[in-house]
């Protein structure tokens, strides 16, 4: 009794008392690993055992395929944003509008006008880095964030409110990246699978990095250059990752060994993913920790 009694008297730690928000990096963590992990059984399932269905039912898997990331966000983020105490705003607007511009604006003006994959895929390994950089890249990027930044700037309350809406955007723009080729392209669910958790991953990583941009404008705006810096930057991991992994299926199938292809594009999508985010986290918790230091230092 005598040991129980300090205890409660103790007061609460201050994040317990003071934390009304959702943890927008848990909801990050658990989409991308459960969707890492349906890869891997889809992998399974369809590639390595090779199971396949009538083309009906492939098209109706390949869609529902698709479908997962945002099914996955809306439980994660969206529909736990309502159980806690201060939630945020606009997500789910956030998650459409980003969707509808790059289905109106964004995807059409790569594929039509640019037509960006007839002429990049006879440059070099160099040039397609640049090109899909310079194209693809931006086009993605600074759609995400004309809609994150007109849309919720007035709502920013701490640097994890632009987490979770540059990851709404990401996923809102991936979805319908993934639902046009789950239509459209004539490959196995286990292609599908696996096309779709790239998708994912390019858009939540280059978005990751646009959120911590924008937090730092938004509560330390000395630093106006970093935001465009952190765009080239975040355009340049599209432009990497897309050769890259070209490449990686490209090589698989010419060698008449498509399962190992494709395991080795599954491995280098969850590597691309897990490194920014782990660089990208401690950045933020640099600048949270900077922050608090700055304010304890006024008192």
């Amino acid at each position: 009794m005598a040991d129980f009694i300090p205890d409660l008297l103790t007061p609460p730690r201050e994040e317990e008392e003071f934390n009304p928000y959702r943890n927008a990096w848990r909801s990050i963590y658990f989409e991308m690993g459960s969707l890492i992990s349906f890869s891997i059984i889809a992998y399974i399932v369809f590639v390595f055992l090779g199971i396949n269905f009538s083309p009906t039912i492939t098209l109706y898997t390949n869609i529902s395929i698709a479908l997962l990331p945002a099914l996955l966000w809306l439980y994660f983020s969206a529909w736990k944003e309502r159980s806690v105490p201060e939630p945020r705003q606009k997500l789910i607007l956030v998650f459409i509008i980003s969707g509808l511009m790059a289905n109106a604006i964004s995807i059409p003006f790569l594929n039509e006008y640019l037509n960006v994959s007839n002429w990049l895929s006879q440059e070099n390994a160099f040039n397609r880095i640049i090109g899909y950089a310079l194209t693809v890249g931006i086009v993605q990027e600074v759609s995400k964030y004309l809609v994150v930044r007109y849309m919720t700037w007035s709502n920013y309350r701490n640097r994890e409110d632009s987490i979770a809406y540059n990851a709404s955007a990401a996923i809102g723009y991936a979805t319908v990246v993934c639902l046009q080729f789950a239509i459209t392209a004539d490959v196995s669910s286990g292609a599908v699978a696996l096309q779709v958790l790239h998708f994912v991953v390019i858009h939540m990583v280059a978005s990751l990095i646009m959120s911590y941009g924008i937090a730092e404008l938004k509560f330390n705006p000395s630093s106006l250059i970093l935001l465009p810096l952190l765009l080239i930057l975040a355009s340049f991991t599209t432009g990497i990752a897309i050769p890259i992994r070209t490449g990686l299926i490209n090589a698989g199938f010419a060698l008449g060994i498509s399962y190992q292809n494709l395991l080795f594009d599954l491995i280098f999508s969850i590597i691309f993913l897990i490194m920014p985010i782990v660089a990208i986290a401690f950045l933020y918790n640099i600048s949270e920790r900077r922050e608090r230091e700055s304010v304890g230092g006024t008192k």
